[in-house]
């Protein structure tokens, strides 16, 4: 493997699941973002199978119990696929390490933060902020409604 679990990479193409009509399976491009060069971090590696999918037969035997032939995959080869994210909450792309190149130091973005990033006084503003806006009955907010909508 020429990259590992972590590493920066930029990449231009990642990959999809298509399945045609005759039941070939194939990863193809995915053409709608081949002009854009992306960045991420790998998170892993996968193997995927493409090949041709015969589909089973349900038929029943001579005393009528249904005999359940089950559909098979004849895989014609298997590909090697890096899994790049390009966030914690994206799914992971399928990129072949072809594509791939060495990306300048990045980190995923995070959602949680360990510490709060607003000054005290920033939150005690919009804390008095928040004290002005319309409530109803229960004590939760109401719809704002701008001067100019309410005179219409």
């Amino acid at each position: 493997m020429k990259y590992d679990i972590g590493d920066s990479v930029s990449f231009r193409f990642d990959y999809k699941r298509d399945v045609n009509n005759n039941g070939s399976v194939m990863y193809k491009t995915n053409w709608a973002t081949r002009h854009i060069s992306r960045s991420g971090v790998v998170c892993g590696l996968a193997h995927r199978r493409e090949g041709t999918i015969i589909s089973g037969s349900r038929s029943f035997d001579s005393f009528g119990c249904p005999d359940d032939i089950p559909g098979e995959m004849r895989v014609s080869r298997t590909r090697e696929f890096y899994l790049v994210r390009q966030g914690w909450l994206n799914k992971p792309l399928l990129v072949l390490e072809k594509d791939m190149s060495r990306g300048f130091k990045a980190s995923l973005p995070k959602l949680y933060h360990s510490r709060q990033s607003w000054t005290p006084e920033m939150r005690k503003l919009v804390s008095e902020d928040s004290k002005t806006y319309p409530r109803d009955a229960k004590g939760r907010w109401a719809k704002y409604v701008s001067p100019e909508e309410g005179a219409s």
